[in-house]
């Protein structure tokens, strides 16, 4: 079954220049690193009270409310996970489209002529996967890019990030020089 949805939102006289697809592997490292960095303060406090023999009523209610909350902690951290299945780049002869979604799909799009910032990220982890992987931002009056909040409009986690900067900032700048011109 073809998760790609990103075709059947082209408008016309739309073409589909380049589609990315994220880099499933640095989707789940991220995953385990975070899932790992979040279940170990649960695990040394169900260490400390073994440690200094609580009673075992107090304990199995501890034991009980540390599961709920390992639960309640690891649920939300796997959902990128799931949602990688629908997630699709996609830049077109007008637009940038990032197709996305957990039990549906949704779609994001940014007019190439709006696009006034672009710019490459490489985290420690895409350096240590040593496969090229980063994030490309992109920001618009529209999706602005702010040292708080970062960059809403991103390609993340995709492969060769420094080659597919170079096409799409080359593109994008062709594209606002064809409409200067016009």
């Amino acid at each position: 079954m073809d998760r790609n949805k990103i075709s059947e939102m082209i408008l016309e006289g739309e073409e589909i220049i380049y589609t990315f697809k994220p880099y499933y592997k640095k989707v789940v490292y991220r995953t385990i690193i975070i899932l790992f960095i979040a279940i170990v303060p649960f695990i040394l406090f169900l260490i400390f009270p073994i440690v200094f023999k609580f009673p075992e009523e107090m304990m199995t209610m501890i034991i009980i409310s540390m599961a709920v909350m390992v639960v309640m902690v690891t649920i939300p951290l796997l959902i990128p996970l799931f949602m990688y299945k629908n997630r699709f780049y996609a830049v077109t002869n007008k637009r940038l489209i990032i197709q996305k979604g957990f039990f549906g799909i949704d779609f994001a799009f940014l007019p190439i002529e709006s696009v006034q910032y672009v710019s490459v990220s490489v985290s420690p982890l895409d350096r240590y996967l040593k496969k090229g992987t980063g994030t490309i931002s992109f920001g618009a009056v529209s999706t602005p890019v702010t040292s708080k909040s970062g960059a809403t409009f991103a390609f993340g986690d995709i492969g060769n990030v420094y080659e597919n900067y170079k096409i799409i900032k080359t593109f994008i700048d062709k594209n606002k020089e064809g409409q200067q011109k016009s």
